[in-house]
């Protein structure tokens, strides 16, 4: 019995040592598997023959020499046999590996992108961080060759679950929008940070090539103009107090009174207070605004530790009170 079980844990320790050293992330599942209990059968045959050596003493050298040379014939011959599997898997870096193409996708390289789609790539496969090759691809010739060869457009970048739609829409990438919407890619999802869609990133970020072709595709669009709304009341009415108030509640890092004046897209207690409070007016003074009966969006001006600055807020009105859904500064680009 004890001889069976230094077997059976020589025989899991086998496997999980190739599945985690050698075959995981390299063969595809369920081969990693497979190929990993494969090595791990005559792994386990040619330690037991080594164990078996150093315990049975001198009596025994020759049965115990002669299980040990067919056990080493078998090792090798079984990881030639895995080696083979290797050069023609698809699978295997350096053909079909997620990180492969992740990295040509990311650097541009529009061929090397084909070749590895051509040679079995997924073209979802994620790379060694997680993320789809789309999400990192800033190349229009890439990102053709990815929906064409059937990469999803809904697939999701693993920090902050922006799809390949929202990091185009970030960056200004007005051709790179086209395709996507033409391939189908979801104009309403948001992402996981901060519950954002790609419209909504793309006014932050002011662009505007962007923002006219996502809002000529159809996507919902909460911006309150005059051509939906009224223009605010000089004081500002009630959107503006509550911007103002927002803005005290942030020089004085009142996280339970920011958490209620913006509720959703933002965790106020991992933020970094003395950058929030130097980054935005500690008061601000009403540019200019509309407001529907539930929604606002308006621009205030005030000072920060940079100088003058001016900052744009996005309001919804929910069970009877204005909150903050996001606000960006429109003197430079950094989003809020």
């Amino acid at each position: 019995m004890p001889s069976f079980v230094l077997v059976v844990v020589l025989f899991v320790a086998t496997a999980w040592s190739y599945h985690h050293w050698i075959f995981g992330g390299r063969v595809s599942p369920p081969g990693d598997w497979l190929c990993s209990l494969f090595g791990a059968v005559f792994g386990t045959l040619l330690l037991s023959s080594v164990l078996a050596f150093v315990t049975e003493g001198r009596d025994q050298l020759r049965r115990v020499a002669t299980s040990f040379g067919i056990a080493l014939g078998l090792f090798v011959l079984s990881h030639g046999f895995l080696g083979l599997l290797f050069s023609l898997s698809a699978h295997v870096r350096g053909t079909g590996d997620p990180s492969k193409l992740g990295e040509a996708a990311s650097s541009g390289d529009a061929a090397e992108v084909k070749r590895l789609l051509d040679a079995g790539a997924d073209p979802n496969g994620r790379d060694a961080f997680g993320n789809p090759p789309l999400v990192t691809a800033r190349d229009v010739a890439v990102v053709r060759v990815l929906l064409e060869n059937g990469a999803d457009p809904n697939r999701r970048y693993h920090e902050n679950g922006e799809t390949a739609l929202m990091q185009a829409a970030r960056y200004g990438e007005d051709d790179v929008v086209a395709l996507l919407i033409a391939a189908k890619a979801d104009l309403e999802l948001r992402n996981e940070t901060r519950g954002e869609t790609a419209l909504e990133i793309g006014i932050q970020a002011r662009r505007d090539g962007v923002v006219r072709l996502l809002r000529e595709a159809g996507a919902k669009d909460d911006t309150v103009t005059e051509a939906n709304g009224r223009p605010l009341p000089p004081d500002g009415g009630e959107p503006f107090a509550a911007c103002r108030a927002y803005l005290a509640a942030i020089q004085r890092w009142d996280v339970a009174a920011l958490g209620a004046l913006r509720p959703r897209g933002v965790s106020f207690e991992e933020k970094d207070a003395r950058a929030w409070k130097d980054g935005r007016p500690a008061e601000g003074s009403l540019v200019g605004g509309f407001a529907s009966e539930d929604a606002a969006t308006l621009t205030l001006e005030g000072s920060t530790r940079a100088g003058k600055e001016r900052w744009s807020y996005q309001l919804a009105k929910e069970n009877g009170r204005w909150i903050i859904r996001r606000e960006w500064s429109v003197t430079d680009d950094r989003p809020g």
